[in-house]
């Protein structure tokens, strides 16, 4: 294991998926001529309403009151502190804790969260004792490259490449210390070339043979509950469950705009502010925003109508349908100074229920 934190936030099942958009120019050129001074009103409006929509603030890009340092009833130091218990936050977790650091997680929920189960790793041990061959992603990349129109970064592209091999092998281990297997989800059978070509890469785990017959690639729990014991029981980390996240304190600031981010302000389960500081990182492993109406809206309008926003936040929810976490973690990182990318969200859906090849649907990419 290298003593380099970026390279073990490693995130599960980080399939691409690609989303269809309609142009609305097509939609007009079917529809039914207007009168010259309809147009210029419709016109005039609809672009009115586009300026208004592109320079107005979100209700959620406007932080709250700062917490106070005498409203802060405890305030608890390490040299990491990581806010979520999800596969992100627990490996990032867990990478801190075996080159040496002091980790304090935190986390709203009652215990280990897990969605899912397949977990993108473009080679493994696992796929070379199963006999499949390792990709060149020389033609794959310029394929993707083409399907998003040029819209990613290849530094980040192959970032992904490079290292999620060495991530995945880690996690494989792991899991087989605790009796976990692990195997290689298939996929549709297409030729290298094809448009539609999906690489074999995502690994699930699972325990009793019998899986296999079944539907395999809904096993994340059995690592996510193992992930946990491990941190804390073999680890040492500090897990503080029902903890909830409120705000960063940056350069000594809460919400500040300046410095590093070196704390974050929680409320904890008897509804007391505790503050906890990393001195050498914060790093925030949530940030699911779908059940977060106008962030849907800004960010991820074609998905907005398959959220469904009248139902309670639940930090322990698996999978589900419709909508999951509030986005408190994005937040919290625009109301520091983060910026958010310009391109418009991808949404990380697979349609199951429109045609598609089993278990892959629309996910195409890494």
């Amino acid at each position: 294991m290298k003593k380099d934190l970026d390279r073990r936030t490693f995130l599960k099942g980080a399939t691409i998926a690609s989303a269809g958009v309609v142009a609305a120019s097509a939609l007009a050129a079917c529809s039914p001529s207007t009168p010259a001074e309809e147009t210029t009103d419709t016109a005039a409006t609809a672009s009115g309403e586009a300026v208004n929509t592109a320079s107005q603030q979100w209700s959620f890009e406007i932080p709250p009151e700062a917490i106070s340092d005498d409203q802060i009833t405890e305030t608890v130091e390490s040299e990491v502190v990581i806010v979520g218990c999800g596969m992100a936050g627990m490996c990032a977790a867990a990478s801190c804790a075996e080159n040496g650091l002091g980790v304090t997680l935190i986390a709203a929920s009652d215990g280990p969260v897990s969605r899912g189960g397949s977990n993108n790793g473009v080679y493994s041990t696992v796929m070379e004792e199963m006999g499949l061959p390792r990709m060149d992603p020389t033609w794959f990349y310029r394929m993707q490259y083409a399907a998003n129109g040029g819209n990613f970064k290849p530094e980040l592209w192959y970032k992904f490449y490079n290292n999620s091999e060495e991530a995945i092998n880690w996690i494989i281990q792991i899991a087989a210390k605790a009796g976990i297997k692990t195997t290689i989800e298939s996929g549709p059978v297409y030729e290298e070339g094809d448009p539609m070509y999906t690489p074999a890469a995502a690994h699930a785990f699972y325990v009793d043979d019998e899986e296999l017959h079944g539907s395999i690639g809904t096993g994340e729990g059995y690592i996510a509950e193992e992930m946990a014991r491990y941190i804390q029981e073999d680890l040492g980390v500090d897990v503080r469950f029902g903890v909830h996240a409120e705000m960063l304190v940056r350069g000594g600031t809460p919400n500040g705009k300046e410095g590093r981010v070196d704390a974050v302000i929680a409320t904890n389960a008897d509804g007391n502010y505790v503050k906890f500081v990393g001195s050498k990182a914060v790093i925030l492993g949530t940030g699911d925003y779908s059940h977060n109406e106008e962030m849907m809206a800004r960010y991820c309008p074609e998905a907005l109508e398959l959220c469904d926003f009248t139902t309670d936040i639940d930090y322990n929810i698996g999978i589900s349908m419709g909508g999951l976490m509030p986005g408190e973690g994005q937040q919290m990182e625009m109301w520091v100074g983060a910026a958010w990318q310009k391109d418009p969200n991808n949404i990380m859906l697979g349609r199951p229920n429109l045609p598609g090849d089993q278990p892959y649907t629309s996910h195409t990419g890494l």
